[in-house]
């Protein structure tokens, strides 16, 4: 008698029960695995016209969080000079600037304009070290000048502004990322945060000036007072408009900023960690990263408050939050957009589960064997 084919073996154990209610079991489980799968796709959304939208990203100081934007890249398509200006704000009128550098480096640009003051005696080292630059109100500003203003420049000059620039060197590389946090409680009256750059060294430009009024649009500078400390020992106070550059190497902080144009790959909320080594074991709060073959998200604007920092950008991007993505994949949608898929798919459900239950409920044709 010859042995029994492939086919006829599969039949006979077929006719036994628990291996159809075996089978049916797992034919079963890939089905509803197959649908949260679907369930579970991550969908890229524009941020800004999502439901609720995803934008601004926001750190709070009280749940120790930062602001990380990841990829940075400067955007020079409009075919003018390059530009070498990551963040810029042109400052407000009537608001103080304090910038603290724990490890800066003076340019040397200022340097050169020191030299040219006959009354400077001593310079400072252009090593690197702590550097504290403070805006002065104007009337502090006028108080410390040894030209006070005229009634005619008081008239035209338009109130004293700060603004900051963080740039690139000539030649240097663009950073892997920047981080914003906060580490003291501010209040109505007076907002701080720190940045980090990660990858590269950046100069930070600060310049306090107005405008005339006039038609000319003269700089004025006489009633804008700042003061600058470089070192343990060297300090002035000055009204001269002259832009102030300062090196920051990579890996240091620096206090206080403004508003940027800028395009990134990534935005994210993280806690902030005593220890670099802990945050990658921690999902992020918010991850919005761009898309693969789409145009990269464009940082609008960032808000200072006493207590948290936002960070507004637009584009499309997946989102996550604590590691869940936001938005997925939804059957009920898909079925509103494809009647004639959702069809078929339901018509394959219904012959899926009619196979099941007679699979199931079919009797023994063959009695196993003891």
């Amino acid at each position: 008698m010859s042995a029994p084919t492939f086919i006829a073996r599969v039949n006979a154990y077929w006719q036994k029960r628990l291996v159809r209610i075996l089978v049916a079991l797992l034919i079963l489980a890939g089905a509803v695995y197959l649908q949260y799968w679907l369930a579970n796709i991550p969908l890229p959304v524009d941020v800004e016209t999502s439901k609720p939208p995803n934008t601004p990203a926001g750190a709070a100081l009280v749940k120790r969080e930062e602001l990380v934007i990841e990829g940075p890249t400067i955007d020079n398509s409009g075919g003018a000079t390059p530009s070498r200006i990551l963040l810029s704000g042109e400052g407000s009128k009537f608001v103080a600037v304090e910038a603290r550098f724990d490890a800066g480096e003076i340019g040397s640009d200022f340097i050169d304009l020191l030299r040219t003051d006959p009354e400077e005696k001593s310079l400072p080292t252009q090593d690197r070290q702590l550097i504290v630059f403070s805006a002065m109100p104007d009337e502090a500003a006028a108080a410390a000048s040894s030209k006070p203003p005229t009634s005619a420049e008081k008239q035209q000059a338009a109130p004293c502004r700060t603004s900051i620039d963080v740039k690139l060197p000539e030649g240097a590389k663009m950073p892997t990322a920047l981080r914003f946090l906060q580490v003291s409680q501010g209040s109505d009256q007076h907002r701080s945060f720190e940045m980090e750059v990660d990858g590269a060294d950046v100069v930070v430009e600060l310049m306090t000036s107005n405008v005339s009024d006039s038609a000319t649009g003269e700089m004025q500078g006489s009633d804008c007072g700042k003061h600058l400390s470089i070192g343990p020992s060297w300090s002035r106070s000055f009204t001269a408009p002259a832009p102030i550059d300062v090196m920051v190497p990579a890996g240091s902080s620096f206090r206080k900023l403004v508003a940027l144009p800028l395009n990134v790959r990534a935005v994210k909320t993280v806690k902030h960690e005593a220890s670099p080594a802990e945050s990658p074991s921690i999902a992020p709060i918010l991850d919005a990263e761009s898309v693969a073959d789409k145009p990269p998200l464009v940082l609008k604007y960032f808000r200072v408050g006493s207590e948290n920092l936002e960070m507004d950008f637009a584009g499309e991007a997946m989102v996550r939050k604590n590691g869940q993505a936001v938005f997925t994949f939804s059957l009920v949608d898909f079925i509103k957009g494809n009647p004639i898929l959702a069809g078929i798919l339901a018509m394959l459900d219904a012959a899926l589960l009619e196979w099941i239950r007679r699979a199931l409920f079919k009797g023994n044709q063959v009695p196993d064997k003891a």
